[in-house]
């Protein structure tokens, strides 16, 4: 592999690819979970959604994985 390809994956379009750090990183999903509980409490749409709720409605369900 040349020294300027480093970096490059070939796939096409329909492959899924899926990225894993070197290092595991350790992410304190609860804890993230908790600080955004109060973030949405003024807007309009998200106000009485939890947090699970808000994410599948930005982005839909989560089950093509």
């Amino acid at each position: 592999m040349k020294s300027e390809n480093i970096g490059i994956v070939n796939a096409k379009f329909n492959d899924k690819i899926i990225f894993s750090p070197k290092q595991k990183c350790k992410i304190h999903l609860l804890k993230i979970l908790e600080n955004l509980a109060g973030s949405w409490k003024v807007h309009p749409i998200f106000r009485d959604m939890q947090t699970k709720e808000i994410i599948e409605w930005m982005r839909g369900k989560d089950n093509d994985v």
